[in-house]
């Protein structure tokens, strides 16, 4: 047995289904790639302070730069 995995009309794979019963596979696993960590660099953290300086608030900051807003969370609370 196969799957085919599409998306807006293109084919993005064909896939084995598993035949033995009780195995659950989800499509997203089978399509989505592997998330890593990001590595923010000692340059964005302190970029992150300066925006922070001016809007005067962690979500603001985050959300203005694109960071993680948790791990902007993060370095507020380290940094006290």
């Amino acid at each position: 047995m196969s799957a085919v995995l599409t998306r807006q009309g293109r084919v993005l794979a064909v896939v084995a289904t598993p035949r033995i019963l009780g195995v659950a596979t989800t499509v997203s696993s089978l399509t989505r790639e592997a998330a890593g960590r990001r590595k923010y660099t000692p340059e964005q953290r302190a970029q992150f302070f300066s925006v922070l300086d001016r809007v005067g608030s962690v979500s603001a900051a985050a959300k203005e730069l694109g960071f993680n807003l948790m791990t902007c969370y993060q370095w507020v609370h380290k940094s006290r």
